[in-house]
């Protein structure tokens, strides 16, 4: 058997780049090819040996992601190398800036210019990812059952006979749901298409929003975006 590995790109095929360039990157993109510059006259062998290896293994596995399926995370090992040739960019940038013919204040001026922005941009965004996040309309299909139990958690309220109508991955909903039901609440998952009669359940997402609202004869209470709770009376097919 022989083995074929096809480097055609295709005419997507700068996904990833842009993807680090315009986004996932920022702000390192715009100065990465300076660190790269100063990596190439670094006078250093094994620093130098080191960095082409990671070049060659980052651009290596760039061009197969590429020439493949687009998934956004596939990505994600190219960013420790870049962290890596990053950091020794950094260093080496301030090796040269030690060894210019040039006093100390001004070779403290030029470190401290370069340093600042170095650490200003990437606490600043990590900050707006972190305590900055804004939701995206489709996430609170998600995230809706969340928000209504945390709320719950925070005002110290317990839940009795809560019916979880979720069909995909719900570990981030079982979090919540399994401290409410330590605090004495009774709140467990359960299937839309097949929910007892009568019950309490909520939902969020838009499938099983649908299906229930056209297959059972229901109340509703909205409870958070995109999510509401619903009290079952009876299934509409058993008439």
């Amino acid at each position: 058997m022989h083995l074929f590995i096809s480097c055609r790109v295709s005419h997507n095929g700068f996904y990833y780049v842009k993807n680090l360039w315009n986004k996932r990157l920022k702000p390192w993109a715009y100065i990465l090819p300076l660190f790269l510059m100063t990596l190439f006259f670094t006078r250093t062998k094994k620093i130098k040996s080191i960095y082409l290896y990671l070049l060659l293994v980052g651009l290596t596995y760039l061009v197969i992601i590429s020439a493949g399926t687009k998934n956004l995370w596939y990505d994600a090992p190219l960013y420790p190398i870049i962290a890596i040739i990053i950091a020794a960019g950094t260093w080496q940038l301030f090796t040269f800036i030690d060894r210019l013919p040039v006093n100390q204040l001004t070779r403290f001026s030029t470190t401290l210019a370069i340093l600042i922005p170095i650490i200003y941009f990437p606490i600043n965004n990590s900050k707006k990812l972190t305590f900055q996040v804004k939701e995206k309309p489709w996430q609170y299909d998600e995230q809706g059952i969340n928000y209504f139990l945390r709320n719950k958690i925070e005002n110290s309220e317990k839940i009795n006979n809560l019916g979880i109508a979720y069909s995909g991955y719900h570990s981030h909903i079982r979090f919540y749901m399994n401290q409410l039901n330590d605090m004495g609440s009774h709140i467990y998952f359960t299937n839309y298409k097949k929910l007892k009669t009568p019950s309490i359940i909520i939902a969020s997402e838009k499938e099983n929003i649908e299906y229930i609202e056209q297959h059972y004869l229901f109340t509703k209470e909205v409870v958070a975006p995109n999510t509401a709770i619903y009290k079952i009376e009876h299934s509409l097919d058993d008439q």
